[in-house]
């Protein structure tokens, strides 16, 4: 009796497994980088799982193209237009068309048209231009300093730059009060403008 029992539950055990396999189904899901350039698979990212035959349909291996290690390597030469502008006046001076070198990684984006600030020839434009040049200041920093506008936060070198040096300097507190002819800033502990008086 206990034999034909065991007999009986592994035949159905074995039917159970023979039912369930037959709903499964081996499937490779994931993503496969592959060269533009060569055309091979420089990664693979895929996976062999076994899954219920439903859901087989919706696994899909995504390829992505790029460029393997190898062609990434390439240096190629981009055509580039380079729009021109002064960003004191904001004239445009037409373009200039250049030839930039690259690397070509994963992707071929390249820009193909930039703009370049570059100041006209007008003297406030120059004086400018030669600011950020030398302190690589940013453009509105710099453009106050030539009209001789001096802000909160302005550093020394700044407000030399705009008004040149004080008269004279007195102790407020611990700060420094620089005196003109025309006002004062006083500098604070951290070398920056806390207060203005024109």
């Amino acid at each position: 009796m206990r034999r034909l029992t065991a007999t009986l539950m592994a035949v159905g055990l074995a039917a159970m497994l023979a039912v369930s396999c037959s709903t499964k189904e081996k499937v490779k899901s994931g993503k496969q980088f592959k060269c533009k350039v060569c055309g091979k698979v420089y990664r693979d990212d895929t996976r062999e799982m076994e899954v219920d035959k439903s859901l087989a349909k919706d696994l899909k291996v995504e390829t992505v193209e790029g460029y393997c290690p190898k062609c990434g390597d390439e240096v190629v030469a981009v055509d580039q237009i380079q729009k021109q502008k002064c960003p004191v006046c904001g004239v445009d001076m037409g373009t200039v068309n250049k030839q930039v070198k690259i690397e070509r990684k994963l992707s071929e984006t390249v820009p193909k048209e930039t703009e370049v600030p570059v100041t006209c020839s007008k003297s406030k434009c120059a004086r400018v231009g030669a600011l950020h040049a030398k302190y690589n200041w940013d453009w509105n920093t710099c453009l106050a300093v030539v009209d001789q506008q001096i802000g909160y936060g302005f550093d020394e070198t700044q407000v030399r730059e705009a008004w040149g040096s004080p008269k004279s300097v007195e102790p407020k507190g611990n700060a420094k009060k620089w005196i003109y002819d025309n006002g004062y800033v006083v500098i604070g502990p951290s070398g920056k403008v806390v207060e203005i008086k024109q």
